[in-house]
């Protein structure tokens, strides 16, 4: 049985993977996972591919990051420890699959707040290359 907070976090990446393929990327691969660690989604555009750090947040994430909603936290909910990890799975992916190009590697945080209809309020906050 999946958690509250594996649902929120399988919303948020497939609002991600929404986002990506909006704006003109291909979603390669979800959840490549090793035992070193695992990269939420792996996308293409223009020849580069991109390695994708999916963090959900919500307003209880804001207020204890003492932020007001939707801003910006994506660098907080990566530490050192998870960037060191995704370093790892991500030499390994470009390795198993023998790829020899460009890479980038992005953060993006979707803040989710439930409104009073049901509806969901949904922000993005996109950060390139912070590992």
């Amino acid at each position: 049985m999946r958690t509250i907070k594996r649902k929120l976090g399988d919303l948020g990446e497939s609002l991600a993977c929404r986002l990506l393929v909006k704006n003109g990327f291909k979603i390669i691969e979800r959840n490549f996972l090793r035992q070193c660690g695992e990269i939420d989604i792996i996308s293409s555009k223009k020849n580069i591919i991109y390695f994708v750090e999916v963090k959900t947040v919500t307003r209880k994430t804001n207020i204890i990051y003492k932020k007001r909603w939707g801003e910006h936290i994506s660098e907080e909910n990566v530490g050192f420890l998870k960037k060191s990890r995704l370093r790892k799975v991500v030499s390994l992916y470009l390795k198993e699959n023998k790829i020899n190009k460009d890479w980038k590697f992005m953060v993006i945080s979707v803040y989710v707040e439930k409104l009073n209809n049901e509806k969901l309020r949904i922000k993005y906050n996109v950060l390139y290359d912070v590992l």
